[in-house]
């Protein structure tokens, strides 16, 4: 028998006021979660807390930020037969998030049962769940065991298979890109933030080897790849492709014919017409000893890619401004007209402009970092690198540059060995997310937003365009984690 529980306007109201109330006291109830309340449940603390320790079992619909929305899901859903309650707490950044829940449930089986039913009605990132009156123990041994069984505390499994790796969060938010690597196939697929089937993008064949570097396109529809061909003297190189997300209709869109490099940071321009990427002919554990060129590849059959930066220096892609307009760094030696100190070296920050074929210097200085990653933020008109400090003994920073007002500040220091190789990502709201051991920070220009605990260190890892949750890659396999779950 199925009994449904009162919801209205006024109980999410009266908890989001109690929030603030006991918010300003800096203090949060005793009892489950983060929440603050539960409407349809009953408004005593210690009656809804006895209440979910006898049915500690509970379905996650969705997590909300508008209480419009938040009314009609939970309309919906009680419309189709279903009771439903709603947990209010705050995310990562100090919102109001609703939590639309099915329960409570006394036995698991019967959550898994509900579980089953809201997704046969499209609900399919619907998850079970399991409240605690004791939050932080029960944090901490969820977070200490193996990930490859965490599933209910906001961690979900997509794949069986143990050879995945390089997630990809598709802009559409509907798919994860990854590439996989076994003895029989090789190859970019995906597979869908709720789990399920597996599709391919790009498959290698005899005489090409997909790899694992590639890129989406802005709008979901396209996928720019890198695949190993032979040249014409039979040397392996890497060749860049594009096809649809369906997997047909691949095209060669550079193709080596000169010293071969190994291609490095896709980075698609906003209308999806042209792609830049980074040349290198030769790495070495001395930056400015890198031959290393950016490339503008036109996607336009009657155009030719073509080489941007000096001769003299290594050169590394930043980003596109707008679609005309492309970022990049120039480092010049020691030995230039910048500088005679063996320990520093100038740089030039380049804007590139196609419709003129001009180039203009945006920012000029010395400096004592080997640039690893740096990503440009439109809406900001600020550059952000991570870069090896050559003075200091295995350290590394994460800079901002205000190309704008030419200010510069160091947002944050630590081991290299610390932190994640996979770098950092930069959000559609222009939050830097970066990874630490097992924690990842969350920043913005004005400092540190942030710090979530994982449920374990990861290397590989991508996060959701709305930056609410992040695939990462365990044993080979992947796993989808819910931000505000992990929050502290």
């Amino acid at each position: 028998m199925i009994f449904m529980h009162k919801y209205t306007r006024t109980c999410i109201v009266l908890s989001v006021c109690l929030y603030f109330c006991l918010l300003s006291c800096g203090k949060k109830p005793d009892g489950l979660e983060d929440s603050i309340r539960i409407s349809a449940l009953p408004l005593d603390q210690a009656a809804t807390d006895s209440l979910l320790q006898k049915n500690p079992f509970s379905v996650q619909v969705a997590a909300l930020t508008d209480i419009g929305n938040t009314e009609e899901l939970v309309a919906r859903l009680k419309s189709a037969g279903m009771e439903v309650f709603v947990v209010t707490h705050s995310n990562i950044l100090r919102k109001i998030i609703y939590r639309v829940l099915l329960g409570p449930f006394r036995l698991k089986s019967e959550a898994q049962s509900a579980l089953e039913h809201v997704k046969s009605f499209g609900y399919n990132e619907a998850f079970l769940k399991r409240h605690t009156n004791d939050t932080a123990k029960e944090s901490k041994l969820s977070l200490s065991g193996d990930a490859d069984s965490a599933s209910e505390e906001g961690v979900k499994k997509l794949s069986e298979d143990g050879n995945c790796a390089y997630p990809q969060w598709s802009p559409s938010s509907r798919e994860i890109a990854f590439y996989r690597k076994s003895r029989k196939q090789s190859g970019i697929y995906a597979v869908g933030t709720g789990g399920g089937a597996v599709s391919r993008i790009a498959e290698s064949l005899k005489e090409m080897q997909v790899i694992g570097k590639f890129r989406w396109s802005p709008d979901g529809e396209r996928m720019a790849f890198v695949a190993r061909e032979f040249n014409d003297k039979f040397e392996w190189v890497e060749n860049l492709f594009v096809v649809n997300r369906n997997g047909l209709k691949p095209k060669k869109v550079y193709f080596q014919d000169g010293l071969p490099f190994k291609i490095a940071s896709i980075k698609w321009s906003p209308s999806g017409s042209h792609l830049a990427i980074e040349a290198d002919f030769g790495r070495s554990d001395d930056f400015l000893q890198r031959v290393q060129r950016v490339i503008i590849v036109p996607l336009a059959s009657d155009e030719k890619p073509f080489a941007l930066g000096n001769p003299g220096a290594t050169s590394s892609s930043v980003g596109w401004r707008i679609d005309a307009k492309f970022i990049y760094i120039d480092a010049f030696p020691a030995q230039s007209a910048y500088t005679d100190s063996p320990d520093k070296f100038g740089w030039e920050v380049v804007q590139y402009d196609l419709i003129g074929d001009r180039t203009a210097v945006l920012r000029s200085a010395l400096m004592t970092e080997d640039v690893v990653q740096a990503e440009y933020l439109v809406n900001q008109n600020v550059l952000v690198f991570f870069a090896n400090v050559k003075m200091a003994s295995k350290k590394q920073h994460l800079v901002l540059v205000d190309l704008q007002a030419g200010g510069q500040n160091v947002l944050f220091e630590q081991n290299f060995s610390k932190v994640s190789r996979a770098g950092f990502i930069v959000t559609t709201d222009e939050h830097i997310l970066f990874v630490e051991n097992d924690k990842l920070w969350v920043n913005t220009v004005a400092g540190r937003k942030a710090i979530i605990q994982l449920p374990t260190v990861i290397e590989q890892w991508t996060v959701s365009p709305s930056g609410k949750r992040i695939c990462y890659t365990k044993n080979g396999k992947l796993f989808t984690m819910r931000l505000e779950d992990f929050a502290h």
